[in-house]
């Protein structure tokens, strides 16, 4: 809409290209969500969304690889759980921001780097054989991995060839045209001249930059990966392999968010090497390779930006957005909050929701006993401790505070959590033989029962609907039965499915008496934890966010934004947090713990599957402004009935439209005399998207014009509205 976008690196916004290409997007003007005019329902929030997905599926894969590795996979599989089911992960793993395209890769490095650290130096990848029919090949992980870096750089390098070749099939001359490097700025299609937006205009690079012409800067983006490949032409070694995949990795996230990519997991892995004394790694880590990876895989784009556009770019992407945000209070969202040492321990407190004491617990567990202590220090758990203390110490740092800020420190929080519970469930098996899946069924059953019979027990909706009436009563009746119900079912599945294990001693002693106790001591503060966590999550303090937008808050920035009237979540929130406060203080019984350990991640999992499918479904309408544009569309008559902007600048009224809106951030004289343009051109019919607040402003600013009718509801959308002007009555059949 209005100029160039310097704020955030590319990487994003390519998969957002690629994935609107591959799905079909109609993302021209005036194409984006018009065809809910004729009955479809578009939704390229999808398209726009899913490689996010995706890069967060393979991370949490990826890592959960590594803690396997190094830790077992019990272990890893707990801390998978643990991370899937944290809201920070879940809710920012279903938006499109640049902060999942770097956490992502970096998670991902670490899983890397874990397999490398567990890797015998001298194993060799192994071959599989591939039978074509004519031919056979034999690929490994080595063409895995090189063949990955070569697909990352490789559309780069024909990208920027093709910026001073062009290959003309309908206008003559016919065949390749080789020009200086040219661009358009402004958006186009129709958009041109449109209130809001920049004048089109073609631009050529100027003349001193000549030198730096993007076919030229690609012959050493195809030295340097050509270089990368000589390197390792031989190269089969599976710890070498792992190190330069974590290397790519950093690449990646180095992409998708700049320094804080690069910087703390080179950071990490330094201290890691010098803290535990692995210096014979130093020779193994394949730095040299992962420089040239890096450079070419991360560094064409930010080369190119600087060559056409010059200072202007790394002022405002280097200088203000990484620069001054890290050591300058760029933004004031936070203002009156306590921005010191205690703000991201209270963020995490919700972001980590239900595991916020255990997780609590599993960053000091591995420091429990000086003999597994020192055993622990020359492994890899030191790898994860140090991930976490450099992204805290980081971005606690760091000025500029926003909540999701702290999320890259959040996967190995929930790995060390996966730990800890692996510890509490200790060496015996959870079921009886063959019963697995019976045993893991009613715990889901039994999990859900209570959940759902402590969330009867108070006033609410699940889907926190609240009526004209106000909020649903509680219905005790119902809510009893299911309880005990589900206690139960729980009790039954223990008893029948559980795995019998030998008595304990009554008094043990030892190493297994100090564990336990240790358990149980964390078992009781993690409930102590989630209950003032939880609370402030069904209580709203006077003057203060409603309880019910913590989770919210842990991906968006405006914390003071009015929370939907018509949706109150406090009776859910109460539901897990007893629940879970329950289940961590029954860590307390030696021969119970493993069996809640199980139940609490069948809670985590219905947590999860309630966060993403009820509460961000529910508030998303809330929070965009999809349905509101819906409504335009549905509306109009015909594409000449203009929907436009009045005292916007939110960007989603430009996505839904492909940019097909006039958009006015202010007004007065300038947004009248337009108004005034398109009456005497003939328009009678005009839309206007606005706050809901400014509605009297815009019916004053119009002239009270013959009928202002609002379309859209504080129901549908508490923030946005649509309205439709009508300057006078149409003509009916019978005038005409």
């Amino acid at each position: 809409q209005d100029g160039w976008f310097w704020s955030k690196p590319i990487l994003d916004f390519w998969l957002q290209g690629l994935s609107f290409s591959l799905f079909g997007v109609r993302y021209m003007p005036d194409q984006m969500v018009a065809a809910v005019a004729d009955g479809r329902l578009p939704q390229p929030e999808w398209a726009a969304r899913l490689p996010i997905f995706l890069m967060t599926v393979t991370a949490a894969y990826v890592l959960y690889k590594g803690c396997s590795k190094a830790f077992g996979r019990r272990a890893a599989l707990l801390g998978g759980v643990v991370l899937m089911t944290m809201p920070y992960w879940y809710l920012i793993g279903h938006q499109t921001m640049t902060d999942m395209p770097y956490v992502a890769p970096v998670s991902a490095a670490f899983g890397f780097m874990l397999l490398a650290f567990t890797a015998d130096p001298t194993r060799l990848a192994k071959n599989y054989e591939i039978d074509l029919g004519i031919t056979k090949l034999r690929v490994s992980g080595f063409h895995l991995l090189f063949g990955a870096i070569v697909l990352a750089v490789l559309p780069q390098i024909l990208y920027l060839i093709s910026r001073n070749l062009s290959l003309q099939l309908f206008n003559p001359p016919h065949g390749f045209r080789p020009h200086w490097d040219e661009f358009w700025a402004g958006s186009g299609a129709g958009n041109c001249g449109l209130p809001g937006n920049q004048p089109c205009k073609q631009t050529i690079i100027p003349i001193e930059a000549k030198i730096a012409q993007p076919a030229i800067t690609s012959l050493f983006w195809v030295f340097i990966v050509s270089l990368v490949l000589w390197l390792n032409r031989g190269e089969r070694r599976v710890q070498r392999l792992f190190f330069i995949a974590a290397w790519f990795c950093i690449a990646i996230a180095g992409m998708g968010k700049g320094a804080p990519g690069l910087v703390l997991p080179l950071f990490a892995l330094a201290v890691y090497i010098g803290a535990t004394k692995r210096w014979e790694d130093l020779k193994r880590v394949e730095a040299l390779t992962g420089l040239l990876v890096i450079l070419c895989v991360a560094l064409p784009w930010y080369v190119q930006m600087y060559v056409r556009h010059g200072m202007p770019f790394i002022d405002r992407l280097i200088f203000h957005d990484m620069y001054k945000r890290a050591f300058v209070h760029v933004h004031d969202t936070n203002v009156g909050d306590d921005t010191s040492f205690r703000y991201y321990i209270w963020q995490l407190g919700y972001g980590l929701f239900p595991w916020t004491g255990l997780a609590a617990g599993g960053l000091l567990w591995w420091m429990r006993d000086p003999a597994e202590r020192r055993k622990l220090v020359t492994g890899t758990v030191p790898l994860l401790v140090l991930w976490f203390v450099s992204g805290f110490a980081m971005f606690t740092i760091t000025r500029t505070k926003f909540h999701h800020y702290i999320f890259p420190v959040v996967p190995p929080i929930a790995m060390l959590t996966g730990l800890l519970l692996d510890r509490a469930m200790g060496d015996e098996p959870l079921s009886a033989k063959n019963s697995f899946w019976k045993y893991a069924t009613g715990l889901g059953v039994g999990a859900t029962l209570v959940t759902y019979g402590l969330f009867r027990m108070f006033p609410g909706a699940l889907t926190g609907f609240v009526g004209e009436g106000g909020l649903t009563p509680p219905m005790r009746v119902i809510g009893g039965v299911c309880l005990g119900l589900g206690v139960v079912v729980l009790a039954a599945t223990i008893r029948f499915f559980g795995a019998r294990v030998p008595e304990e001693p009554e008094h043990p002693s030892g190493p297994v008496a100090y564990e336990g106790l240790a358990v149980a001591v964390v078992g009781i503060a993690s409930a102590v934890v989630v209950g003032l966590v939880g609370r402030d999550m069904f209580v709203s303090g006077k003057g203060d966010v409603a309880g019910s937008a913590r989770l919210m808050h842990l991906f968006t920035y405006n914390y003071r934004r009015p929370w939907p009237d018509s949706i109150d979540y406090s009776a859910v929130f109460m539901g897990f947090t007893i629940v879970t406060a329950a289940l961590c203080v029954l860590f307390i019984a030696p021969r119970l713990r493993r069996h809640m350990v199980a139940t609490l991640c069948s809670v985590g999992i219905l947590w999860g599957a309630w966060g993403v499918n009820v509460y961000l479904f529910k508030l998303a309408p809330h929070w965009g402004q999809r349905e509101t544009i819906l409504a335009y569309y549905q509306d109009r008559v015909s594409p000449d009935e203009p929907l436009v902007a009045y005292q916007m600048n939110w960007k989603g009224e430009n996505f839904y439209t492909g940019n097909r809106i006039p958009a006015f951030v202010s007004t007065g004289a300038k947004f009248k005399s337009w108004v005034e343009g398109q009456r005497k051109a003939g328009v009678n019919v005009m839309y206007f998207t606005t706050e809901h607040g400014r509605i009297a402003s815009l019916r004053n600013e119009l002239g009270n014009p013959k009928t202002l009718e609002v379309l859209t509801d504080k129901v549908l959308n508490n923030k946005f509205m649509v309205a439709r002007v009508r300057w006078a009555e149409e003509p009916t059949p019978q005038d005409l």
